[in-house]
């Protein structure tokens, strides 16, 4: 897996993760830390979504071997426009700004 960029880094590792959390990554560019999260899942899974078609074609590329485990799915979308599937569990979402929010806190919010 190629490096990350320390800032990358630094995001990646100050994610709440455990090896069977679902995680949300808005905005996944070329998939650098999407690649990082779904190394570090092993039942989980990180749904990584980005706008740009580039960007996902790129990811889906960089990422086929985790997208091939089943830890990885990339899809062509804005944030907006995903809806969450009703499956119970706790999840983590995190963004390139490198916030982290349990979805928990986020659901009761309603922002998704």
């Amino acid at each position: 897996m190629p490096q990350l960029s320390p800032r990358l880094a630094e995001a990646v590792a100050a994610l709440p993760l455990a090896p069977h959390l679902r995680v949300l990554e808005i905005g996944c560019g070329p998939g650098a830390a999407a690649r990082a999260v779904a190394a570090r899942l092993d039942t989980g899974h990180i749904l990584a979504i980005d706008r740009s078609a580039a960007a996902v074609a790129r990811a889906r590329a960089a990422c086929a071997d985790e997208i091939a485990s089943g830890r990885l799915t990339v899809r062509l979308c804005a944030a907006e426009e995903l809806h969450r599937s009703p499956e119970k569990g706790r999840s983590t979402s995190s963004s390139p700004s490198g916030s982290a929010r349990s979805t928990d806190a986020i659901r009761r919010r309603g922002a998704w």
